[in-house]
């Protein structure tokens, strides 16, 4: 019986990282050693309590109706982002630790892109599914001098997440829209 108590323990601990996973978030790990290394760093942290206090901040208009549209399933949005003086200040350890959690049944991966050549970057883009539906999505950016971590939690539309550019600090991509042929940067 006795036996039983330590296993009980070690499955509940056990409980919150299986619901993490399964929600579509992903544990980040504490970056506060990158950050003190870093000459720039961006931390966002929105729940969604602060994603919907946040979007009260979004100007009314056709331009914003679209983010606001796009906003309205998420449960969260976590970014860290890191960049450095020097070639590789952050460790290889650093970007495992976010991949070795997507090695899940509900994540499936998007992209993997690797290039080896001057610009020796690696891009990770993962889904977590459930039922069909997209409830999280996982962006893992590692250049020499540069570390971009990007979480998106909730229900996501990909038709709609394109308009959350030029919001919350997300970059405006020319990509094409089903109601346009693109939509190019703006300034």
């Amino acid at each position: 019986m006795r036996r039983v108590k330590p296993l009980s323990l070690m499955l509940l601990l056990a409980l919150p990282a299986v619901c993490f996973a399964q929600e579509g978030r992903v544990q980040l790990p504490d970056f506060n050693d990158l950050a003190k290394r870093a000459t720039d760093s961006v931390v966002v942290t929105l729940d969604h309590d602060m994603l919907q206090t946040a979007s009260q901040f979004i100007p009314q208009g056709d331009d914003n109706a679209a983010a606001s549209a796009a906003m309205n399933g998420l449960q969260g949005v976590y970014v860290r982002s890191f960049t450095f003086a020097h070639d590789h200040d952050y460790s290889r350890a650093d970007v495992d630790a976010i991949l070795k959690q997507l090695h899940s049944p509900t994540w499936s991966p998007l992209v993997s892109v690797h290039d080896s050549g001057a610009n020796e970057a690696d891009v990770h883009i993962y889904l977590c599914r459930d039922k069909g539906h997209i409830q999280g999505m996982v962006v893992v950016a590692a250049e020499p001098r540069e570390l971009t971590i990007v979480n998106l939690v909730g229900n996501i539309d990909p038709a709609k997440l394109a308009q959350l550019g030029g919001h919350f600090g997300v970059p405006r991509l020319p990509l094409k829209t089903p109601d346009s042929t693109s939509t190019p940067p703006k300034d």
